[in-house]
Parts: structure tokens; C-alpha cells; sequence
């Protein structure tokens, strides 16, 4: 059931789990120049079968070592390889963040 919070802002604590697992994900594209993160999921299907012969695979630790001026190309390190990728193929890959 609905609870008002306040503001009259209803929220539903039944879709909570659904909402933050499909809407609040981190992708690469979101990462900075120094900072890194661990993938944890993408879609097969959209991914290129040499990114994930690259290494690029849930569990394996991405860290960001430049951006192209315009933050359009990323240059990565995942496990040793290093390759850079479209902005639009990064926002694909869902990450989790590593402080």
C-alpha cells in the first residue's frame, strides 16, 4: 500500500528494489579521467565480441585512463589491455563505482 511522505509525494515501497536496479545504475560513461570501477552487467548484443575478448567482462576492474577533448573516446585499462571506446558503446556497461 502507498504511504504519503510528507510533501504529497506518494511512495510505493514495492517498486523500490525494481526502480534503483533498472534506473540508478553507473555506466563507464559516467566515470572521470583517474577514477575506476568494476563491471557488472552490459548487453551481449550490443557489446562487440572483442571488447569482451579484451577483457571487458562482469568482474573485471575498468579504470579510466583519458578522455579524447570532447569526452567522446574513452581510454581504458581493463586487465592489462588497453583500447579506447566510443561514449556511446560506455554507456552500455553498467559499473560499480571503486573509491
Amino acid at each position: 500500500m502507498p504511504a504519503k511522505t510528507g510533501r504529497g509525494i506518494w511512495l510505493t515501497t514495492n517498486c523500490l528494489p525494481w526502480c534503483y536496479s533498472t534506473i540508478m545504475k553507473d555506466t563507464i560513461a559516467q566515470l572521470k579521467k583517474g577514477e575506476k570501477g568494476i563491471i557488472e552487467n552490459y548487453s551481449t548484443d550490443l557489446i562487440p565480441v572483442k571488447l569482451q575478448e579484451l577483457g571487458c567482462l562482469p568482474g573485471n576492474e575498468v579504470h579510466v585512463i583519458q578522455l579524447s577533448p570532447f569526452k567522446d573516446l574513452f581510454y581504458l585499462n581493463i586487465n592489462g589491455s588497453f583500447f579506447a571506446i566510443r561514449k556511446e558503446t560506455a554507456a552500455l556497461i553498467e559499473i560499480a563505482k571503486v573509491f
